[in-house]
C-alpha cells in the first residue's frame, strides 16, 4: 500500500487557536490506519501571520490568544508574566479563561508580542498592528 498525497482545506484547531483554515495544504495519509498528517513547508511563516492575526482582531484577547502570542514568542509563563509586571498565577487565570483580560492588559499583551514577535512588525509593514478599539 501507498501513502496517499492529496491537497485538502483543512478547518480545526491549530496551535491552541480556534477555527484555523489553512487552504491548500498538502496531507498525507497513511493507507493502513488512515491517519492524516499536514505538511506545512513555512511553519515560521505561518506563525507569524497567525501571531499578526490574533494582535490585529478588534475584540479583547481570549485565553488561548494570550497562550498563543505567549508560546509563539517561545516564553514561559513565569517570562511572560514578568513582562506583563504581574504573578504568574494572574497570567495562568488568563490563559485558562477563569479570570477576564482588562482593556490595558489587554493592550499590553498585544504591544509586547508586536514589539518582541520576531519579524511581526516588520513583515506586515512596521504598522501599529492594534485595532481602533484598543488605541487611545
Amino acid at each position: 500500500m501507498a501513502i496517499v498525497f492529496s491537497f485538502k482545506t483543512v478547518e480545526r484547531a491549530f496551535f491552541g487557536l480556534k477555527n484555523v483554515i489553512l487552504q491548500g495544504v498538502e496531507v498525507v495519509q497513511c493507507p493502513q490506519c488512515g491517519d492524516e498528517q499536514i505538511i506545512i513547508p513555512r511553519l515560521d511563516e505561518l506563525m507569524r501571520t497567525l501571531a499578526f492575526a490574533v494582535i490585529s482582531q478588534p475584540y479583547r484577547l481570549q485565553g488561548e490568544d494570550v497562550r498563543f502570542l505567549r508560546k509563539y514568542l517561545k516564553m514561559t509563563q513565569a517570562e511572560f508574566a514578568s513582562y506583563l509586571e504581574i504573578d504568574k498565577t494572574n497570567l495562568s487565570k488568563w490563559e485558562n479563561n477563569d479570570d477576564r483580560i482588562g482593556e490595558q492588559s489587554d493592550r499590553l499583551i498585544r504591544s509586547i508580542s508586536l514589539a518582541l514577535g520576531d519579524g511581526l512588525k516588520e513583515a506586515h509593514g512596521g504598522n501599529c498592528a492594534l485595532p481602533q478599539s484598543h488605541r487611545k
